[in-house]
């Protein structure tokens, strides 16, 4: 063999090499990426506070969309890994000696006053909470609805969070973290 093909011959060998440890490496790094994520998706979501000019605090996960409108602010979300997708509105109503929702009973009187067509619903859990009441309805379909009723100094807040039954811890955090701050 001549010394011009042993060095070209070398030179291919050594590229090749250099190729397959490259692309190893990538695989690796890839996977160890994928499992960060993976393990962060079975933690749940990653919860920040945000606060509404209306009066109000709220913790939602971080990828969540915000909506606003004259009576309500809407946040929707899509979690993974299932992709199930959880929804929060919160009512802001000023606090007068009409609108005060006084105890548990009326809390759950108004929920189901609001209810389409009047039906009822099967009630899972009631009870009292600082400042306010929480009631959750369901399972209907395979999804519950939590409902929060919270007192201020000078407003009353209504929050509903949906979505389907294998969220109902993440419901019941998202709904329960709104806080009036008027």
């Amino acid at each position: 063999m001549t010394p011009l093909r042993t060095l070209v011959l070398s030179a291919l060998l050594f590229v090749c090499a250099a190729t397959s440890a490259v692309a190893k490496e990538k695989k690796s790094t890839r996977s160890a990426r994928t499992s960060a994520a993976g393990k962060s998706a079975e933690k749940g979501p990653q919860w920040v506070e945000k606060s509404d000019p209306k009066g109000f605090t709220l913790k939602v996960p971080r990828d969540s969309t915000e909506k606003r409108d004259e009576w309500s602010t809407s946040y929707a979300v899509s979690l993974a890994p299932d992709a199930a997708r959880i929804r929060a509105v919160v009512n802001v109503e000023a606090l007068d000696e009409f609108t005060a929702v006084t105890s548990l009973e009326k809390a759950v009187e108004s929920i189901l006053a609001k209810r389409p067509g009047g039906r009822t619903a099967p009630i899972e859990e009631q009870r009292e909470l600082p400042n306010g009441y929480l009631v959750v309805i369901g399972p209907e379909y395979d999804s519950y609805a939590v409902h929060v009723i919270r007192n201020g100094k000078e407003i009353q807040l209504k929050a509903q969070c949906s979505g389907p039954s294998s969220r109902l811890a993440e419901l019941k955090t998202l709904c329960m973290s709104v806080k009036p701050t008027k």
